[in-house]
């Protein structure tokens, strides 16, 4: 008795015998090559041994990676957090000797505070800045010598107010010189009141007051000498009303210059070179600087403008200060936004990535472009600027490399 046939009308049974036999043999031939230690690898109708793998992956790999020469601007300009440097800052002390309640404060934040001028007021006195290099120590009356006086005479013809006292004498000529900056601020002088010795040898008139004399005298708490001015305030730190006593600090942050300190990017510290142009983000505004240092000491660099710095960035590098051109006042708790300048080409220029331009041991550059026959030919070029991983390059002989050009950048050795 016959059976049917499960395959479909019209289908020769013999090829799928075939199929199997073939199948049988391909797994026969695996294991029997497994046995003996090598490798078999079916692919299709194909059978490739482990040498013709390794030859086809090492073929592959050596096939040499290409990209377009392309025409673009490249600027070097990065970011970085920075701090307020405080170290640069002082403050302005109340010369010893000043105390009372304060009655005035001309001053306020960002004021300039300039020669001969009233930093404020105390029990209804004026308290003058002057130019100095020390403070008044002492209350100068007549006749009085020293470097104090000699620095007042100084201080004095600077503002206009001469006289003809001997240097370092405080005689009348120097009296009346500041007698004359008192009340161009609207003051009366300080005075100092003697009675005139009586000669002896002369009959006492009983009925006639004794005779008094009235000088000028020199007050510390009147006088605020103060080193290179003018210069600008950053905050005010008394008010109209409270009790101040000698010593105590009147103008915070008084300072000579804005800084700021913080740490470039790593590899970036060919670009923070001294001198190079910076802006500061200050509350929306920018504001122009330039960096004035550049060392590896990062140990004085403050830890909140790493921790504050821009999301994604590199690791830090070395330290700079950027020095802003306007003074101002700036929070010291804060860390602000630096842009580094840096150069720039002037419009499009052609580049490649950082990989393609190659240096033979003379020290020329070169890059290397592939034939139709695939022979590589080495175009030798003057990298320019550099960034964001691309270089600026100008090729020897400009017909060698246009655009689009297409330069070799891994995958093979050149310049062999």
């Amino acid at each position: 008795m016959s059976h049917p046939s499960s395959d479909p009308p019209g289908v020769d049974p013999q090829p799928r015998s075939r199929r199997r036999f073939g199948l049988l043999l391909a797994l026969t031939v695996l294991i029997s090559a497994s046995s003996s230690g090598a490798t078999i690898l079916v692919l299709g109708d194909r059978v490739n041994s482990q040498a013709e793998v390794v030859a086809n992956a090492e073929f592959r790999a050596s096939s040499p990676v290409v990209v377009p020469v392309e025409r673009k601007e490249l600027s070097e300009a990065f970011t970085f957090r920075a701090t307020l440097d405080t170290s640069t800052q002082k403050d302005l002390r109340l010369t010893p000797g000043i105390e009372g309640v304060v009655t005035s404060v001309p001053l306020k934040a960002n004021d300039t505070v300039r020669a001969g001028s009233v930093v404020l007021e105390v029990q209804g006195r004026p308290v003058i800045a002057l130019p100095g290099r020390f403070r008044a120590y002492r209350t100068i009356r007549d006749a009085d010598t020293g470097p104090d006086v000699e620095q007042l005479q100084v201080a004095l013809r600077s503002l206009g107010y001469r006289s003809a006292d001997r240097k370092g004498t405080y005689g009348p000529g120097t009296q009346a010189a500041l007698g004359r900056l008192y009340r161009s601020v609207g003051w009366e002088p300080p005075y100092h009141e003697e009675t005139t010795a009586v000669d002896e040898t002369e009959a006492v008139d009983a009925t006639k007051a004794p005779a008094r004399r009235r000088t000028i005298e020199a007050r510390p708490a009147e006088l605020f000498v103060v080193s290179g001015l003018p210069r600008r305030v950053d905050t005010v730190s008394v008010k109209v009303g409270q009790m101040v006593n000698g010593s105590e600090a009147v103008l915070s942050r008084y300072t000579a210059s804005t800084r700021l300190k913080g740490d470039v990017p790593s590899g970036r510290a060919d670009v923070a070179v001294e001198g190079t142009a910076v802006r500061v983000d200050v509350g929306g505004k920018a504001v122009t600087g330039r960096l004035v240092a550049n060392t590896t000491a990062t140990a004085e660099s403050s830890e909140g403008a790493s921790n504050g710095a821009d999301a994604g960035s590199e690791d830090s590098g070395p330290a700079v200060t950027v020095l802003l051109d306007d003074r101002l006042s700036i929070d010291a708790g804060r860390s602000y936004r630096v842009t580094v300048e840096g150069k720039h080409t002037d419009g499009p220029v052609l580049a490649v990535p950082l990989t393609a331009v190659n240096e033979r041991p003379d020290g020329t550059a070169f890059v290397s472009t592939q034939e139709k026959q695939g022979k590589l030919v080495d175009v030798e070029v003057t990298p320019g600027i550099q960034a964001d991983g691309w270089v600026e390059i100008t090729p020897r002989d400009a017909a060698a490399l246009t655009a689009g050009t297409a330069v070799i950048v891994g995958g093979k050795d050149v310049g062999q």
